[in-house]
């Protein structure tokens, strides 16, 4: 789910993005935050329960480590019944945060111009 979330903020809002998982991130990633940098925000997306204590005190270890860092971290809890309700309430949660993003910047959404350049350069 990660990596669609990232793919839509991508094409979507015209913005970098990168998705892992936890616990790898925190074996090479997490040097990448040694030196703040106020371009980036940290996103945690999780269900509503860790899967066990052990991965909810990783987590929460990163969140303290780049908190202090001065990075921007959220974390959002995805909710739902079965499997089926949190794919679909994921899915609404990143369409539409990208499309509002794109729209706090003033960019169409739909436009592709890279792709398409890409695609013609293909061509030649």
């Amino acid at each position: 789910m990660g990596y669609i979330f990232k793919i839509s903020l991508n094409e979507n809002s015209k913005i970098p993005a990168f998705t892992n998982c936890f616990p790898e991130l925190c074996h090479n990633e997490i040097q990448a935050f040694k030196v703040p940098d106020d371009r980036f925000s940290v996103l945690i997306l999780s269900e509503e329960k860790y899967q066990n204590d052990r991965m909810e005190k990783v987590i929460n270890s990163f969140i303290d480590i780049l908190t202090l860092r001065k990075f921007r971290v959220n974390a959002v809890r995805i909710e739902g019944g079965d499997i089926f309700e949190k794919i679909m309430n994921s899915l609404l949660l990143f369409y539409w945060t990208s499309y509002f993003l794109a729209a706090e910047k003033g960019i169409d959404p739909a436009e592709n111009e890279l792709i398409d350049e890409f695609k013609e350069n293909l061509k030649k």
